[in-house]
């Protein structure tokens, strides 16, 4: 699971970039839903400028936005599941899925990051151990020093292997990195456990400041070389805690710190600092005992007593280095200083240290336990350093690794974001090259590309009936101008229509799109009593319903030329050709009709009193509705 993560960044909080994220989910879904719909435009457009016909409306339906596919799916319907219409669908589904996407970016950028501790290099500022040239220096009661001091060692989880000969500062979550450290003095320890001793009972001939004499089953533990008092210091501290403040009150438990080392008195060692020195550190943990001349409870009589008799409970735990020193330092000053002659100082600071919590935990009537060896070691390393350290003034900047709060991201949602991204790159190249190789092409064709462009293509169709128009100065007419001159309605806009035997309003059943005299750069909307300009297109001729001026008598229902104000011209286009104007007929007053065609639709019942003969329409024309003024025909018009 940690290679799905990938480090971002150590200065930027989390919530900075899951903020930045939302905003990459937005964007990229945005420009995605818009590079997949020109996609599927040039996907049609490029059989458009093929020169291919019966091109489905479905295919040139692009959508782009969840309103666009809710009109596919309203439009659609069950169809939109059809086998031909499964473009539709994957854009109504990939539509939907990333506006989704967008909705919920916020949750998502916040499973895909996450806030998490790497290690990084950092300068610090360090204290180096500085031996000053003193043998006998101590540091006393620094509590608050060894404690953090010690809890910045277990948290880099600095090994117990070496002595430092710098102290970090403990403020900062840094870590142990083997290559950042070239002890000067290595250990090779061994460490004992917790071990129960049996049998043990005190001599009552010497005091808790001589455990190894004092209790001979526990002298016998160590090797008789460590008790060779030629070669090597013994020094001994105890706590204890007893059951009343009475005389001969029994001890209920006693924590007894036994240091031997190498003498450092023995050729002058404390001075030189540099040959191996041999150490036994050892805590003797004994429960329920007495004690001889414990009349007094302090400090001063406390070297008087003398442990006798049996010991309820005994253990012990120990560690035994060896510590040697490398050959050449880079700088004899900055060396801790191990061969101390102040021993005795070093096994009274144990005591101070583990004072507190052994009386609090007594205090509670709750049983210390006894501190293991590479708790005692580990003290051991903050106590010479953190003494060494204390005679340095002046910090040294130092590259080290620290623990740093790190946001990472999520590399499978990375892998995503850049697979789209690069989609998206390599579609929109595709797209701008298609409309550059083609322009002239789709200049000419005009294939219509989103609403905006269908309304536009609606108002040239309307203008010209499928012919380019210029401004009359050569240069085609912009889009802007057929939408701002366009309207869209029943009828055009200032014109009215008084068709109905009592004066009402007679529209068409479909509203359409109206331009300036059927021309964008025509004249503008004419007044009553002109006619408007004819379309420019190639049609049939204007087949008129046209009104007799006097009411018929033979049909007293239909309004006069007065009454219908305002005529409907169906003008008739033909899609592929021009067609050539149909001969009149040549008996207009007979009722004779060819056998071979379907009978004419006239405007009258009567075959003589009809004005007009109108040819059914072909299916493949289109129809395109014009409007003529009362005054611009004849009154009467003959066949």
């Amino acid at each position: 699971m940690a290679h799905t993560w990938i480090n971002l960044s150590t200065r930027w909080s989390l919530s900075s970039v899951q903020a930045a994220l939302n905003v990459i989910i937005s964007v990229i879904g945005t420009v995605g839903i818009w590079t997949f719909a020109r996609f599927w435009w040039q996907r049609a457009g490029a059989r458009v400028v093929r020169r291919n016909s019966g091109i489905p409306l479905s295919a040139l339906f692009t959508v782009s936005s969840p309103g666009e596919a809710w009109d596919a799916i309203t439009v659609q319907g069950r169809r939109l599941f059809a086998i031909e219409s499964w473009h539709l669908l994957l854009q109504v589904t990939i539509v939907i899925l990333v506006t989704l996407a967008c909705m919920l970016s916020g949750p998502i950028a916040t499973l895909a990051s996450r806030t998490t501790r790497t290690v990084q290099k950092s300068t610090l500022q360090v204290l180096h151990t500085v031996t000053n040239g003193s043998s006998s220096a101590n540091l006393l009661e620094a509590i608050m020093l060894w404690n953090s001091t010690i809890e910045s060692l277990n948290q880099a989880s600095f090994p117990t292997d070496q002595l430092l000969d710098f102290l970090p500062p403990s403020t900062v979550n840094w870590t142990y990195i083997p290559s950042e450290w070239d002890p000067n003095w290595s250990m090779a320890c061994n460490f004992t456990d917790e071990t129960l001793l049996y049998n043990v009972s005190g001599q009552g001939n010497y005091t808790f400041y001589h455990p190894l004499d004092a209790f001979p089953v526990y002298r016998d533990t160590y090797d008789p070389a460590w008790l060779n008092t030629s070669k090597y210091r013994i020094q001994a501290d105890f706590i204890s805690w007893t059951a009343g403040s009475g005389i001969n009150a029994p001890f209920t438990d006693v924590l007894n710190f036994i240091l031997i080392e190498s003498d450092p008195a023995i050729d002058d060692r404390w001075h030189t600092n540099n040959e191996t020195m041999h150490l036994s550190l050892s805590v003797l943990h004994t429960q329920n005992l007495s004690a001889l001349d414990n009349q007094y409870f302090n400090q001063a009589e406390a070297t008087s007593w003398r442990p006798v008799g049996p010991v309820g409970n005994a253990s012990y735990t120990r560690v035994e280095c060896s510590i040697t020193r490398r050959p050449e330092v880079p700088d004899k000053d900055l060396v801790p200083w191990v061969w101390t002659n102040d021993t005795y100082s070093i096994t009274m600071q144990y005591t101070m240290f583990w004072s507190y919590p052994f009386i609090r935990e007594e205090f509670l009537n709750i049983t210390y336990p006894t501190p293991t060896g590479k708790e005692i070691l580990r003290f051991y390393q903050a106590y010479l350093v953190a003494l060494g350290a204390s005679m340095d003034i002046t910090p040294s900047p130092m590259e080290l690794s620290v623990w740093m709060e790190t946001v990472q991201l999520s590399a499978i949602f990375l892998a995503f974001i850049l697979a789209l991204a690069l989609v998206i790159i390599l579609f929109s190249i595709r797209y701008f090259v298609f409309l550059k190789r083609h322009k002239l092409e789709l200049e000419a064709t005009f294939v219509p590309d989103g609403k905006m462009e269908w309304i536009v293509h609606s108002a040239r169709m309307a203008a010209s009936g499928g012919d380019e128009e210029s401004d009359g100065k050569g240069s085609k007419i912009k889009d802007r101008v057929y939408l701002q001159e366009a309207t869209f309605g029943y009828f055009a806009m200032g014109e009215t229509h008084q068709n109905g035997p009592d004066g009402e309003t007679r529209r068409p059943s479909l509203a359409r799109v109206h331009t300036r005299g059927n021309s964008v750069s025509g004249p503008p909307p004419y007044s009553r009593g002109s006619v408007p300009r004819q379309p420019r297109t190639h049609s049939l001729p204007p087949l008129s319903i046209i009104e007799h001026e006097k009411q018929n008598k033979s049909h007293p229902n239909m309004p006069s030329h007065q009454e219908i104000g305002t005529v409907f011209n169906l003008t008739v286009f033909e899609t592929d050709k021009e067609a050539q104007p149909s001969p009149p007929d040549s008996s207009p007053h007979t009722c004779e009709r060819n056998a071979d065609k379907p009978p004419p639709i006239t405007s009258s019942d009567s075959c003589g009193q009809s004005s007009k003969t109108i040819d059914p329409i072909s299916p493949s024309a289109s129809i395109e509705p014009s409007i003529s003024p009362p005054n611009s025909l004849p009154k009467e018009e003959k066949l």
